[in-house]
């Protein structure tokens, strides 16, 4: 069953010009389509599944995360800040 379409309000428009970082992907779901440098670093809950939402747009390819400046970076750049 498909969610309802949403964006997050940070995710810009759908386009299919991704960063070099990034892959663009349609009705993926909010929670699971990439994970957060916060995730990664323990300082956010993991979440016990993925929710039902349908949001379409850039996420950080894998071995990317996504930092508080909104940019795809590597796990070391997520340590870093």
């Amino acid at each position: 069953m498909r969610g309802q379409e949403t964006r997050s309000p940070w995710r810009s428009e759908p386009s299919h010009n991704a960063k070099k970082t990034e892959v663009f992907k349609t009705c993926q779901s909010g929670s699971c389509a990439e994970t957060h440098c916060e995730q990664l670093l323990g300082n956010l809950p993991k979440l016990p599944g993925c929710t039902k939402d349908c949001v379409t747009g850039c996420f950080c390819r894998k071995g990317f995360y996504r930092h508080s400046n909104l940019k795809c970076v590597t796990a070391a750049a997520c340590r870093k800040s």
